[in-house]
């Protein structure tokens, strides 16, 4: 039997118009497209809260938030509350969590400690990020003006780092049962990343801000194309590993 592999790709704060598999011709977003080609894209999707920490607690509990205790930001999961993490590692499959949890009752980054059933050495929350930084990089990772920096690199960013373990992970566990999550919290705002995703939507006006005279910016500047191309790289990483960034 080959191995059950599973790889959960999540963004934050992209809504369906910011794909261009759902028909927006003007997302360009190829490497997400592609995703959806290969697989099943689904018509309709439902939360059972529009808040962003209680919306985590059900997809990895299974659970409502009003019986995990997450039913606002910033609140724990209860001690008798199991994630799929744990559930799967009880089974003997290998999980892996890789970005945004906000699951732990600290702040929006996190506490920076791996939670029971998952993996600690591929583990890396905002928290974790952040302590890679100097108290000046901090400063200047949240803030959008950042990305009229021409030397900001993708490297610095944390959708990158969190491509790049997820790439060492499934180099290490091809042959094995597993599940990854990978986590980005881009593009949610401040949506810092460098260019040419940075000025790429600078002018653009969608079809409904056009008809309703909104202000531009409908569509967050860059943030069609910067997410995409970094999940291009843990999927290529899955792929074909030594696979160049898919993105165009």
């Amino acid at each position: 039997m080959p191995p059950r592999q599973i790889v959960f790709i999540m963004t934050d704060t992209q809504r369906q118009d910011m794909v261009g598999c759902y028909g927006n011709p003007d997302m360009h977003t190829p490497n997400l497209d592609r995703l959806a080609g290969q697989g099943v894209r689904f018509d309709r999707a439902y939360t059972c809260q529009p808040v962003c920490g209680p919306a985590r607690s059900a997809l990895f509990t299974g659970t409502f938030p009003h019986t995990n205790g997450v039913w606002a930001n910033s609140n724990p999961m209860g001690d008798n509350i199991k994630t799929i993490g744990q559930r799967l590692h009880d089974r003997g499959i290998h999980t892996a969590y890789i970005g945004k949890w906000h699951l732990d009752g600290g702040d929006y980054f996190g506490l920076g400690r791996c939670p029971n059933g998952w993996d600690p050495a591929y583990w890396y929350d905002m928290r974790n990020y952040l302590e890679e930084l100097t108290p000046e990089e901090r400063l200047r990772s949240r803030s959008p003006a950042l990305n009229r920096d021409p030397n900001l690199t993708a490297e610095f960013t944390f959708g990158h780092r969190c491509s790049d373990r997820a790439i060492r992970f499934l180099e290490a566990n091809q042959g094995e049962d597993f599940l990854l999550v990978v986590s980005y919290d881009e593009p949610h705002h401040p949506f810092v990343c460098p260019e040419p995703y940075a000025s790429m939507f600078r002018d653009y006006r969608s079809a409904v801000a056009l008809h309703h005279q909104q202000r531009p910016g409908h569509v967050r500047r860059g943030d069609a194309d910067a997410v995409p191309r970094a999940l291009a790289r843990p999927c290529a990483g899955r792929d074909q590993l030594a696979q160049p960034d898919l993105a165009h």
